[in-house]
């Protein structure tokens, strides 16, 4: 219960901060905090990095699949992590009508903050997201997005 519950209290990770939030209120602090803290979060996380995943045979890939059938991308790095992109062509279950999903899938034991900017294009659609998200508690397999 304590690892689920929104109402259990954890420490900021941000450096320096001495604040305990609420879990179902670390995503809305962090937002807040962020130009605050932006110098120490710049010092802690260093690297930036740019990559142009694409799925070989995708148009073929994705025959016959449906709703909440995925496809994932090539693994890739992130300070020295794996992660791939886990793309539902069709939308999951909770997707707007002809909308894509996607998530970030954490293929190692990667814990802390990982900031991302995301841009899906097909020929049809362009679509941008950002997400900041500690992957401290999830779980090796696990997704969000």
């Amino acid at each position: 219960i304590k690892k689920e519950c929104g109402k259990t209290e954890k420490d900021c990770l941000f450096p320096q901060c001495p604040k305990r939030v609420k879990r179902d209120e670390l995503e809305k602090h962090y937002k807040e905090i962020k130009k605050e803290h932006r110098h120490i979060f710049r010092r802690r996380v260093n690297t930036t990095q740019e990559e142009t995943l694409s799925i070989p045979n995708f148009t073929t890939a994705i025959v016959g699949m449906g709703q909440d059938e995925s496809i994932d991308t090539p693994h890739f790095s992130i300070q020295g992590q794996s992660f791939c992109f886990e793309l539902f062509p069709f939308g999951e279950t909770q997707s707007l009508p002809g909308r894509a999903a996607a998530c970030l899938r954490k293929l190692d034991d990667y814990k802390g903050i990982i900031e991302l900017d995301m841009k899906v294009v097909s020929s049809t659609d362009r679509i941008t997201m950002s997400l900041m998200k500690d992957w401290s508690e999830i779980a090796v397999g696990g997704a969000w997005g």
